[in-house]
């Protein structure tokens, strides 16, 4: 009987709060909170908040390593620039101008880069060739303007007046231009495909 009033004493004292208060059955120990847990653990056991893994973010704007393009070679125009400066009558190289000094005469380099024009003989066979091409160039385009504009009766003399002295003529005022693009044409193409300075 002893025994058991002792036992029940004990059990009484723990279930009121006077001794070690107990667990509750089902209730899992928050390891979390500071105090709780194991006493000799480290991080959330010893009460210690777990440091969180910083982000790498990435601000707007920053640079992007981006292939880089490939660049032009350098001192070369472009198509279009070589293009106006041979019917402008100047260097293709720099752009500069009076190349000429008469109309037909034809300086032997440049005044500003002094780029020599005619690398060698029989250089210039090629301006014949474009002198030719745009007088059949100018001869043609007229020639349609005509027939478009007087079709199906085609006056003949007044055609006549018009295209003959563009073929008389044409290649007279074209000289100097038909050496500048013949220019422009060898320093930007034939030079670059054939490989020479």
């Amino acid at each position: 009987m002893a025994r058991r009033d002792r036992r029940r004493n004990a059990h009484r004292r723990g279930a009121g709060g006077g001794g070690r208060p107990g667990r509750l059955p089902g209730l899992p120990v928050p390891f979390g909170l500071p105090g709780l847990g194991h006493a000799g653990g480290t991080g959330l056991a010893a009460g210690r908040p777990r440091p969180r893994p910083r982000r790498r973010s990435r601000r707007r704007g920053a640079p992007v390593n981006r292939p880089a393009r490939p660049a032009r070679t350098a001192g070369l125009p472009g198509a279009g620039r070589l293009f106006w400066r041979g019917c402008t009558r100047r260097c293709p190289r720099c752009g500069a101008g009076h190349l000429f000094r008469r109309y037909f005469t034809l300086v032997p380099d440049c005044p500003r880069c002094g780029l020599h024009f005619e690398r060698e003989p029989g250089y210039f066979t090629g301006a014949l060739a474009v002198n030719i091409a745009m007088t059949m160039a100018v001869f043609v385009v007229g020639f349609v303007v005509i027939l478009v504009a007087t079709v199906p009766d085609v006056p003949v003399a007044p055609s006549l007046a018009v295209l003959v002295p563009i073929m008389v003529f044409g290649p007279i005022i074209g000289y100097p231009f038909s050496k500048t693009l013949w220019m422009a044409v060898d320093y930007g193409f034939l030079q670059k495909v054939s490989g020479r300075p």
